[in-house]
């Protein structure tokens, strides 16, 4: 019997991460590959990250576009529905906030760390 509600609740859940497009802020240090992991980014993209010299910056934003946003193609791959934008110091991002994305949170990460780094803390 709990499991009938249990797969209602993942059901709405994963709508909610597909018919709409969200960023999410992530930290480029050791817990980056961690953070694109929890946001459901795909294996490849995340490898491609990793290799692409991140580190430079200390946050980025992640983005994803809906699903119900971009006409489905079968050849069409996964990754062509992430992206990514460097982090600028302000929540919600400008850019994302103009094209309609919602801010969807931080990953492995809270607002206090970087009220740390702003501050000098």
């Amino acid at each position: 019997m709990g499991m009938k509600y249990l797969k209602k609740f993942e059901n709405r859940i994963d709508k909610k991460y597909t018919d709409k497009s969200y960023y999410w802020l992530v930290p480029t240090d050791d817990r980056f590959e961690d953070s694109m992991k929890k946001i459901g980014c795909p294996s490849d993209f995340i490898f491609n990250k990793l290799e692409s010299g991140f580190s430079r910056y200390k946050y980025v934003l992640i983005s994803h576009i809906g699903y119900d946003l971009v006409p489905k193609k079968p050849q069409e791959n996964s990754n062509n529905r992430w992206g990514w934008n460097e982090y600028k110091g302000n929540i919600p991002d400008v850019f994302y906030s103009s094209i309609g994305y919602e801010f969807a949170g931080y990953v492995n990460m809270t607002e206090y760390e970087l009220d740390i780094i702003k501050y000098n803390l």
